[in-house]
């Protein structure tokens, strides 16, 4: 197919510079100086960009590129990008160049690759310019906190990526995955490791008894013991079973986003300082979340729920799953996967509208066999992964929802029995027998003993 307009002017501007060769490392920049003219000045600036090009395709990585010829660019460019999530997606999958030469950025521009400083940045992948997809508009200003933890912009980087019409452009994303997965992000230490605050609002570091393998029931009881008399105690054991809890016990996972997402909501908006903790919390998983996982995306908007921060990202989500144009700007496994999603990122009545809760577990159970029975399975393993760990999840906080209390007066375990007969036969492991016990345990219910992991 012919070259785009774009890219052959593109190529024109970078030639009549110094052709660097690749470079695995971030792009320098080349300070002028006080000798250089105004046109060795633009020369160097485009040898640096050159430099940057080369050094994104040596590394399967997307340059993304702004334009900041004035401080009042510099500062809306760097707010632009600020985001926690959009800082952690460019650390795994871009370089970041801000071309400050008038006369380069007057060529690029003229070049078919306008950038406005603090709306878009300009996407390169492989050299060629690429259009950001899924154009964002909040309803409502939001507060600088929330925009700290918006994924929007991430997130239509990463579509972007996807969903590229270039002749190699899955390759490219395929590659583009790979090289990210092999960038190690410099993260915080756990904030349970650290603690937050000072004075009467400090929460301490805190951790179970070292001495003995930790009893993750245990440690939720001592949180619940202290959730009225001693709060910021109860914020710090909850941190830790937010950051900890999987590591201790895997099968803790579907309790720790409903029943323990749900009492750190509830001890937030009771105390101020825990608030603010939490959405350090917030802010450190951000971090951490990765968005080609979608399990990751979850368990971020359930944070995001904790802190009653979540609407910005599911506006963005819907307004994005709803466009005219979203098949041709989402990928297919994407646009699924949230569909299935936002509906269930919630630590609410997981029953709530639905008479047999047992059925959505089931479907997405088959859904995940139908896919790896596929052909192309291997292009859907994310997807795959995704249904079954949602189907567990469904499963396990649906089934210590509806199984009766040991006092209850009027005990119906039809419902809960129901989710046992028809969801575990199809995933009778004793990862998944653990998730069903421990989160109707962590509900202070009893699950029969014929659920326990067989011998």
């Amino acid at each position: 197919m012919p070259t785009p307009l774009r890219t052959r002017a593109l190529t024109a501007i970078l030639t009549l510079g110094t052709i660097l060769p690749p470079a695995l490392a971030q792009p320098p920049t080349t300070p002028p100086t006080a000798r250089q003219t105004p046109e060795e000045k633009t020369a160097a600036a485009r040898a640096t960009f050159q430099q940057a090009l080369d050094t994104a395709r040596a590394q399967r990585r997307v340059l993304v590129v702004t334009y900041s010829n004035s401080q009042s660019n510099v500062k809306a460019n760097r707010a632009m990008l600020a985001s926690i999530p959009t800082q952690a997606w460019l650390d795994r999958h871009a370089l970041v160049i801000d071309i400050t030469d008038q006369p380069l950025i007057v060529e690029l521009i003229q070049a078919g690759m306008p950038m406005q400083p603090g709306l878009d940045p300009l996407l390169l992948i492989d050299g060629k310019p690429v259009p950001i997809v899924a154009p964002h508009n909040p309803s409502r200003k939001a507060p600088p906190e929330t925009l700290a933890g918006s994924l929007a912009l991430a997130q239509r980087l990463n579509w972007s990526v996807q969903t590229s019409q270039l002749d190699n452009a899955k390759s490219f994303a395929d590659d583009n995955t790979r090289a990210a997965q092999q960038v190690k992000l410099q993260l915080p230490p756990p904030l349970h490791t650290t603690g937050t605050g000072t004075g009467k609002d400090r929460i301490e570091p805190f951790a179970p008894d070292p001495a003995k393998p930790a009893d993750i029931l245990a440690v939720l009881a001592e949180a619940r013991a202290n959730f009225k008399s001693r709060p910021l105690h109860a914020a710090a054991i909850y941190t830790w079973l937010w950051e900890a809890g999987d590591a201790a016990n895997p099968a803790f996972t579907p309790t720790r986003l409903s029943t323990i997402a749900a009492e750190m909501h509830a001890l937030a908006k009771a105390n101020p300082p825990v608030a603010t903790h939490f959405r350090a919390l917030r802010d450190a998983q951000a971090r951490r979340t990765d968005l080609r996982t979608y399990a990751s995306i979850y368990e971020y908007l359930i944070l995001n729920r904790v802190i009653e921060d979540h609407l910005h990202n599911l506006e963005f989500y819907d307004a994005s799953l709803a466009r005219d144009d979203a098949k041709a700007i989402i990928p297919p496994d994407d646009a699924e996967a949230h569909e299935r999603l936002l509906p269930l990122c919630h630590f609410n009545d997981p029953t709530q509208n639905a008479s047999d809760p047992w059925r959505a577990p089931v479907r997405f159970l088959n859904r995940a066999n139908n896919l790896q029975a596929r052909k192309d399975q291997t292009t859907h393993a994310e997807l795959i992964d995704f249904y079954r760990w949602l189907a567990r999840l469904e499963a396990a906080r649906r089934y210590a929802w509806v199984l009766p209390a040991p006092n209850d007066p009027s005990p119906k375990p039809a419902r809960a029995q129901a989710i046992i007969q028809h969801v575990l036969p199809m995933d009778d492991t004793p990862e998944f027998r653990n998730m069903l016990t421990l989160a109707a345990r962590a509900s202070a219910k009893a699950p029969p003993a014929d659920l326990q992991p067989k011998p």
